[in-house]
């Protein structure tokens, strides 16, 4: 009776991927129709404005690559668009817009003072829009060196992550450094502990993913009973493996339990996440992405479910960040193709509940 009582408040929050889009055999013909009659509109209303689609072309001319700069340096960048360029911008390691002026056939420029980040790597993004809004990118990575060390970070939380995984799929250990050193600068100690070997290699239903949680879920003290206990927990376990049953779209999904305040919904934490890390892969071959990228995309979502990072509907429903460049965003080209880059944008990472996770005094 506790546990029915508990999976009435727990959902599972599943990524998307962008590949398909496709109705579910499980929708009715009703609805079918209704999604036909909805294209059908927007097929109408797109051949009587004939919008334009195609985004700005853009280029980083200066700096280049992988330069070492200091002091105040210009970014010069090239935008052309089949209409008209509208603005012009630039930005460093996913920050302010700051806006560029025109200098010459279709070169525009901004100054920015590398002394006002600490020395290391830095990504410069510039962006185009046009008069539709079509957006095109462009980023390079430098590296600083004014003389600012950055300060040790102050680590105040800290997660214990157990990883299983089926044959075949062992997570890559440099998207798991990648994480952890992401998560560090942010004061949060993760230490990942991969574990067991899964010998299964079919597709995961809810009942096997249970069974194998039972069977090797054995170095914490998360381990399901029923309990918001094993939700709050500092101990999360990951299960890498094969596909979702019955959902060939889906590349991931946590356990979450949720509390209604008023009208809207908060994610409070999440534990039990399942990587379904063959999926991932067929779906980032087939859109010419690194797998790594979109595996690093995956668990970095995942994990944002466990300490509560989402936004939800009134309905308690998951939104996605409509920054596609964010792991928060469905899986898409866009962040997962931001290799060795990937980020929470700021209003998703507010979102977070942490207290569960502080290092005892």
């Amino acid at each position: 009776m506790k546990k029915k009582l508990l999976a009435a408040l727990l959902t599972a929050v599943f990524i998307v991927s962008i590949v398909s889009f496709t109705v579910s055999a499980s929708f009715s013909a009703t609805h079918s129709q209704t999604l036909a009659k909805v294209s059908q509109t927007m097929q109408q209303r797109q051949q009587r404005w004939s919008r334009d689609r195609t985004p700005p072309t853009v280029e980083i001319l200066s700096p280049k690559m992988d330069e070492r700069v200091n002091g105040t340096i210009t970014i010069s960048a090239s935008a052309t668009d089949n209409v008209g360029v509208k603005t012009v911008e630039y930005s460093i390691d996913s920050g302010t817009w700051t806006t560029m002026e025109p200098v010459g056939d279709s070169i525009y420029t901004g100054e920015w003072n590398t002394a006002s980040v600490y020395d290391g790597e830095h990504t410069i993004t510039v962006r185009a829009k046009d008069a539709r809004n079509n957006v095109g990118e462009d980023s390079i990575t430098v590296a600083t060196a004014n003389g600012i060390t950055p300060p040790p970070p102050t680590i105040e939380y800290e997660l214990f992550i157990e990883i299983d995984y089926m044959t075949g799929h062992e997570p890559t250990q440099a998207v798991l450094d990648y994480v952890y050193t992401y998560y560090l600068e942010r004061g949060i100690n993760v230490t990942f502990y991969v574990d067991d070997v899964v010998t299964v290699d079919s597709s995961v239903s809810d009942t096997d993913f249970w069974a194998i949680e039972a069977a090797y879920n054995d170095l914490g003290d998360d381990k399901y009973t029923g309990q918001l206990a094993n939700f709050v927990s500092k101990w999360k376990w990951v299960l890498f493996g094969t596909t979702v049953e019955g959902y060939p779209n889906v590349v991931g999904y946590t356990y979450v339990v949720i509390a209604r305040i008023g009208r809207t919904y908060d994610l409070l934490a999440g534990n039990y996440i399942f990587i379904a890390d063959e999926t991932a892969d067929k779906w980032a071959v087939g859109k010419g992405v690194e797998p790594y990228g979109a595996e690093a995309v995956v668990l970095m979502h995942e994990m944002g479910h466990s300490i509560g990072i989402a936004v939800l509907s009134r309905l308690g429903a998951e939104v996605y960040d409509s920054d596609t460049y964010s792991v928060m965003s469905y899986l898409n080209v866009n962040n997962a193709g931001l290799y060795w880059a990937w980020y929470y944008s700021d209003k998703y990472w507010a979102t977070r509940n942490m207290k569960y996770y502080a290092i005892a005094a």
